[in-house]
């Protein structure tokens, strides 16, 4: 047995050292042969490829390349792999693509404290002309919100790596005017302390109407390895009148009073985006949003000041395809901004747990927001999750303290990833949230 295993090893060495028997150089891409793809035009998807013909090819940049085809949305499936080429030292890229659907709609409903009923819809196509372009068309209607947009985005402008967005909308709002002690009555009312008789009376409070009609137009640039780079310039006429003017005249209904009237608000703006590379099943990702956007007086917008953003999460794959993710986002705002432009806890900064605005109802210039979330797979039926989250806005002057941040945690499923249900424990809130699907979104 022992001389069988020097026999084996004097031979393994031998064909070792023989020549030819080094690692070969990279193969040179001869040609891409694209398969799969119904809609998606060829040069689309190339383009859209780290690799390109006469390259090298490494394993590395087969990987790469099947990064960039899922960065792309376009597809549910991609495989890249090689062949041997016609001749020495030549190679062929196939690439297999399943494509995702291309058209959309919406039709739904949502209820929420702040808003009452809405009605919901929202069409979008996302690849005109096979060419990767997308295009959507939205409207609401509810009982204190309405509005619609409309959304252009070509991410290979004239066949190259910048992208265009253009954006129009036109939206009317009814907000609810709280007075100084509102906040501190509602956070009373979730710790359970005793409130007294005057604070938070409702005939106190007085509704304003904030309407508003603009768009945006985009320039982005894609900087590779999922780095993308995008020059906003934005406009809007904005609309603030009193529908019920409050008993009670506090700092924040004299804002309201001082800013009736119609506005011009300009913006300009870069943000800097890194996105997921490749989906979560092995090592651990980031995803990165920074941007900051300034209003500047001479370019005719109503007040001087700028806004900078920043959200930030990593996403660690765990086994059997959990997924633990932390997540912080943070905002503030500089110098006198108008008072519709303040930070609120809505929308993009809408928490798990917690009804829109139920933490600092009249926003603030700062912004502090931070979560775990340990996901759980459930098959085709979807997910469900844990969390935990913690925020607070802040006003100017206040400073920023840890032990401001209101917290809670809670339990969550996302049904095919489409609807989703969230519950906290702390404030005892039901979120439902939809994604680009028909159905129920509420508050309780």
């Amino acid at each position: 047995m022992k001389r069988l295993s020097a026999s084996l090893l004097l031979a393994s060495w031998v064909i070792a050292s023989a020549p030819g028997a080094q690692e070969r150089p990279p193969f040179v891409v001869e040609r891409i042969e694209i398969l799969g793809n119904d809609r998606t035009k060829e040069e689309v998807i190339i383009r859209s490829m780290d690799l390109k013909r006469g390259d090298l090819l490494t394993p590395r940049r087969l990987v790469a390349s099947q990064r960039d085809l899922y960065r792309t949305r376009l597809f549910r499936t991609v495989h890249v792999s090689s062949r041997p080429g016609t001749s020495e030292g030549k190679a062929i890229v196939v690439v297999y693509v399943d494509e995702k659907r291309f058209g959309d709609i919406s039709a739904g409903g949502e209820y929420s404290e702040l808003d009452g009923f809405t009605l919901v819809s929202d069409v979008r196509y996302v690849n005109l002309r096979g060419e990767g372009k997308k295009i959507g068309v939205s409207y609401d209607l509810g009982e204190r919100r309405r509005g619609w947009g409309g959304t252009y985005a070509d991410p290979y402008l004239f066949g190259s790596r910048y992208s265009l967005l253009i954006d129009l909308h036109a939206s009317a709002f009814e907000r609810d005017l709280y007075p100084d002690t509102e906040l501190a009555f509602r956070k009373s009312q979730r710790l359970g302390q005793p409130v007294g008789p005057s604070v938070g009376n409702p005939a106190r409070n007085g509704v304003y109407k904030l309407g508003r009609l603009g768009g945006v137009v985009g320039f982005g640039r894609d900087l590779g390895r999922g780095y993308e780079a995008i020059f906003k310039y934005s406009a809007e006429d904005v609309d603030v009148r009193w529908l019920h003017r409050p008993e009670a005249f506090g700092p924040y209904a004299n804002e309201v009073d001082d800013s009736r009237g119609r506005d011009a608000l300009v913006m300009v703006g870069m943000e800097f985006r890194k996105t997921l590379q490749e989906p979560l099943r092995r090592r651990p990702q980031t995803e990165l949003v920074a941007s900051f956007d300034y209003s500047p007086v001479f370019l005719g917008s109503v007040s001087h000041f700028a806004r900078l953003k920043v959200r930030a999460s990593g996403h660690i794959p765990l086994l059997a395809g959990h997924v633990l993710s932390i997540g912080c986002k943070a905002g503030s705002l500089l110098w006198t901004p108008p008072f519709y432009e303040r930070i609120f806890l809505d929308d993009e900064y809408q928490l798990r747990g917690f009804e829109r605005r139920a933490i600092g109802p009249e926003g603030g210039t700062k912004m502090l927001s931070v979560e775990a979330v340990y996901t759980v797979p459930a098959g085709r039926f979807g997910r469900f999750y844990l969390f935990g989250e913690a925020a607070n806005v802040w006003v100017k002057g206040q400073d920023i303290k840890l032990r401001d941040l209101d917290g809670t945690f809670g339990i969550g499923v996302s049904l095919l990833n489409r609807v989703e249900f969230s519950f906290g424990f702390g404030p005892r809130s039901l979120i439902v949230r939809t994604h680009r699907l028909g159905g129920i979104s509420a508050g309780v």
